[in-house]
C-alpha cells in the first residue's frame, strides 16, 4: 500500500509524476519512510512551483520568478549536459513570458483574458515539468548520499551523478 504522501504527490504532479514515478519509485518510497524530513521539504518546494494558476498580473509575476529560481538552481545542480540545456529552455520560456507580462494591460479586456489563459497554461505546463526534474534531481541526490558509507567511499552502485 503506498503513503498517503506518495499518492498526494502523484495527483499535485499529474502525468509527470508518472514519468519520475516510473524510474524512482523505489527510492522515493525508501525516502519518505528513512528521512521524512527530506521528503516534507520536497514536497513543499514541489507546492511552490505547481501552485494554481492565478489571474493578476502581479501573481503571475510572482509565480514565473518562482519558477525562474528553481530553473536556476536545477541548472546549477545539473549532473548532465542535457538537464543544463534543459534548464537553459526553461529559463528562456520564463523570461519570454516575463517580458510579455507588462503588454497584457495595453490589451482589449477580451485578449486580455485570452493571451493570460494562454500564459497560465504554458505556465502550468512548465510547472509540471520543472516540479518532475526537481523530484528526480532531490531522489537522485539522496541516492548519493545514502550510497555512501562513513569514510566516504561508495559501496559500488552507481547512480546518474557517478556517469
Amino acid at each position: 500500500m503506498l503513503p498517503a504522501k506518495f499518492l498526494k504527490l502523484a495527483i499535485r504532479l499529474g502525468p509527470a509524476f508518472f514519468a519520475v514515478a516510473s524510474k524512482y519509485g523505489p527510492q522515493l518510497i525508501e525516502l519518505m519512510r528513512t528521512n521524512p524530513d527530506s521528503f516534507s521539504t520536497l514536497t513543499q518546494k514541489i507546492k511552490r512551483i505547481t501552485f494554481p494558476g492565478t489571474r493578476s498580473n502581479q501573481k503571475l509575476e510572482a509565480r514565473v520568478q518562482i519558477l525562474h529560481e528553481q530553473v536556476v538552481y536545477l541548472y546549477a545542480s545539473a549532473n548532465t549536459a542535457a538537464r543544463a540545456h534543459q534548464a537553459q529552455v526553461w529559463r528562456q520560456q520564463l523570461e519570454n513570458i516575463e517580458r510579455s507580462l507588462p503588454v497584457l494591460g495595453a490589451l482589449s479586456t477580451q485578449k486580455k483574458i485570452a493571451t493570460r489563459r494562454k500564459i497560465q497554461k504554458k505556465l502550468d505546463s512548465l510547472a509540471t515539468d520543472i516540479a518532475a526534474m526537481t523530484l528526480m534531481d532531490h531522489v537522485e541526490d539522496a541516492e548519493i548520499v545514502t550510497d555512501e558509507k562513513p569514510n566516504g567511499s561508495t559501496n559500488g552502485s552507481t547512480t546518474a551523478h557517478d556517469e
